[in-house]
């Protein structure tokens, strides 16, 4: 992703690649104040005639799979799939009995950086890191526990600050990144924070799985 100063004070943002994080950056662009007051033009190249990466469905034999792409229209080379949690999740098993590679991404070794470019330290991009995901376990149980009670406005971005006021393991001078940090429990939910109804987030909790 490129900026691009323009001469009228906007900025360009270029999104290299149609795929679900293009479409998502994309879409958080779109909903920001910069693009809603105009100081913001958003981009996205895709090199494909489609959106959507290595998400494409195929339904040539009526039974609808995930395809990356077609190679010389006889070797279908499939983009990887994300099985979200592991505990007690069915598709693990199917997964092994297929012998399909499994890979875990280390996410614990995230590098985080600061709004001015600066890097984080080690220690400090774990503790932000970690300490966002417990906010997301939290507002889960908060939500099963009390959801019937919890107003529809209040947004999951509502309930991480209310965290991070109140958060005496966070040190001061890392609140306000703490906060710009909710912004990755989008991956988890797919809706912005802002947007995410605290209400309703206990849909996210683990469902029980019969053995």
């Amino acid at each position: 992703m490129g900026i691009e100063k323009v001469v009228h004070g906007t900025k360009t943002v270029i999104i290299v690649g149609a795929g679900a994080a293009g479409l998502q950056t994309a879409n958080t662009l779109l909903e920001s104040e910069a693009f809603l007051n105009g100081c913001l033009k958003v981009v996205v190249l895709e090199a494909r005639d489609r959106v959507g990466g290595r998400i494409c469905v195929n339904r040539r034999w009526d039974v609808p799979f995930d395809q990356g792409r077609a190679f010389q229209l006889r070797y279908l080379v499939l983009g990887p799939n994300w099985i979200h949690g592991t505990l007690l999740n069915p598709l693990v098993p199917l997964a092994e009995m297929t012998s399909s590679c499994l890979t875990t991404p280390e996410e614990g070794g995230c590098l985080v950086y600061s709004p001015s470019g600066e890097r984080l330290p080690s220690e400090t991009s774990r503790l932000l890191y970690e300490t966002i995901w417990s906010y997301a376990a939290l507002a889960i149980q908060c939500s099963a526990q009390i959801g019937a009670n919890i107003p529809p406005s209040t947004s999951l971005y509502d309930f991480c600050q209310v965290q991070i006021s109140h958060d005496k393991d966070l040190p001061p001078e890392l609140k306000e990144t703490a906060l710009q940090m909710t912004d990755l429990l989008t991956t988890f939910t797919a809706v912005s924070v802002k947007r995410q109804s605290l209400r309703h987030y206990q849909v996210e909790a683990t469902l029980p799985v019969l053995s």
